[in-house]
């Protein structure tokens, strides 16, 4: 997993919702979910999401924030399951 295939990802999933990126939070959580551990829950990487500051929920004022970090959060673990490096 790279960081440009999240935030690809993301990209495409605010796109699809019609949801206008502005000051490229898709980079800045891709960076966020990069920097969690394996073992990270919805939680803690929504937690971490949430530590971002961005414009995008002013800019798209439809959106609860906390419930959809969540729900990113969640679909990102989905979609890119970190895996425990099996030692040699």
């Amino acid at each position: 997993m790279t960081v440009f295939s999240v935030q690809h990802f993301l990209e495409d999933h605010f796109e699809q919702r019609g949801l206008a990126d502005i000051d490229q939070y898709a980079v800045r959580v891709a960076n966020a979910f990069e920097r969690v551990g394996v073992g990270a829950t919805a939680e803690s990487v929504a937690r971490q999401i949430g530590r971002i500051h961005t414009a995008f929920f002013r800019r798209n004022t439809d959106l609860e924030r906390r419930e959809f970090e969540q729900q990113l959060a969640s679909a990102l673990l989905r979609r890119f399951k970190k895996k425990a490096l099996i030692p040699a």
